[in-house]
């Protein structure tokens, strides 16, 4: 739980207010029970969990550190959401290289390497998967494009 200033509340009605639900509706839409919303606003709970304000982050936009401190916007900006994206795309491909010390040998190659030879070794690599049929999931292919765009 995360300790919240007195005006907790009163942002916390406000924040219910502008996204146009009731107590109920809100708190179910991030998985709690209505009347933990209301113990929230009368002051007889303190704060929500850290998972919760996940949850707000994700289902509303909502800035957590707004909501516990008043420090900031209210809502999360549309580059900022863009930005968290690419943060999260970011620490996956890290933690795929991190499995396979090989890639990230080869990652640290690539760093040398001109656009046009990037080019010319995507070019090879896609031919290479062709003419074996292997087949990258989706995600591994564009993990692989942003890779070759990254090292550009």
């Amino acid at each position: 739980m995360y300790k919240s200033d007195k005006k907790f509340p009163d942002r916390l009605k406000k924040l219910i207010e502008i996204l146009g639900l009731s107590q109920a509706e809100f708190a179910r839409s991030i998985d709690l029970k209505p009347a933990f919303i209301s113990d929230l606003i009368n002051q007889r709970a303190k704060s929500f969990s850290q998972e919760s304000l996940l949850k707000l982050r994700v289902a509303h936009n909502v800035n957590p550190l707004w909501l516990i401190s008043g420090e900031g916007q209210m809502l999360i900006t549309e580059l900022e959401i863009k930005t968290d994206l690419e943060t999260d795309h970011y620490r996956s491909l890290l933690r795929k290289i991190k499995t396979r010390p090989q890639i990230e040998v080869l990652l640290e190659s690539l760093m040398e390497v001109s656009d046009s030879e990037l080019e010319a070794l995507r070019v090879v690599i896609e031919k290479f998967r062709k003419k074996n049929n292997y087949f990258f999931p989706e995600t591994q292919t564009q993990d692989l494009r942003f890779l070759v765009r990254m090292c550009a």
